[in-house]
């Protein structure tokens, strides 16, 4: 009976290892597919990890696929594997392992290796486990990650924001000032030509009458 288990799990690996254009959502995620490839683009459908999609067109960051319904979207790439994720695969195992206990009412063949084989199929499924909750460990350290990148991006457009603030504030200043030396500059070039004037008046008057009456002639 459980050799048969075995089998089947082989089989059931060789064939999903063939779709090469098969895709499935990677661990312990919730990935939106949109309708462009952009997160700015309208959410087409909401997909959990280990459901499977078609790919169509890869991408370095986006890549188009085609849902079970024949809806076309993207999806971001990094979120996109080959390979089976470990909580499908257990699930699969577990399901199967049930249905081959149901049917032991039946037996197909001797049980003389039954408990290596129940032994080996414990193993497998501990194995699983251990991948499954080493992939967990990893998703929350890149959804920490995720978010420390958030984070720092808003503290960019704070500073960037304030930057733009200040500049302007900078540029005002300047035109003042500028404004400022301008006045400042004609006030004395207006009262240097005053005490300029004012020293030839004085010249002027200071002179001998004669010399005045001459030049009044």
């Amino acid at each position: 009976m459980n050799r048969i288990l075995m089998i089947a799990c082989c089989l059931f690996l060789l064939i999903d290892s063939a779709l090469a254009e098969n895709m499935y959502i990677s661990e312990n995620i919730r990935m939106v597919i949109r309708q462009g490839p952009g997160s700015q683009h309208k959410i087409l459908e909401t997909l959990m990890s280990g459901d499977m999609v078609e790919l169509v067109e890869q991408g370095p960051e986006w890549s188009k696929v085609r849902l079970s319904d024949g809806r076309e979207g993207w999806a971001p790439t990094r979120f996109l594997t080959t390979q089976i994720p470990s909580s499908l695969a257990l699930k699969r195992l577990e399901q199967k392992y049930s249905d081959l206990l149901a049917q032991a009412g039946a037996p197909h063949e001797s049980g003389i290796n039954l408990k290596a084989e129940n032994q080996q199929l414990t193993s497998d499924l501990a194995m699983l486990e251990t991948k499954f909750n080493t992939l967990s460990d990893d998703y929350e350290a890149l959804k920490k990650d995720a978010a420390d990148v958030v984070q720092l991006r808003t503290k960019y457009q704070e500073a960037s924001a304030k930057l733009k603030e200040q500049s302007q504030k900078m540029d005002a200043m300047t035109a003042d000032m500028n404004h400022q030396n301008f006045d400042l500059k004609l006030r004395w070039f207006l009262y240097g030509a005053g005490v300029f004037l004012a020293g030839l008046l004085m010249g002027w008057v200071s002179k001998p009458s004669r010399s005045r009456q001459s030049l009044l002639r």
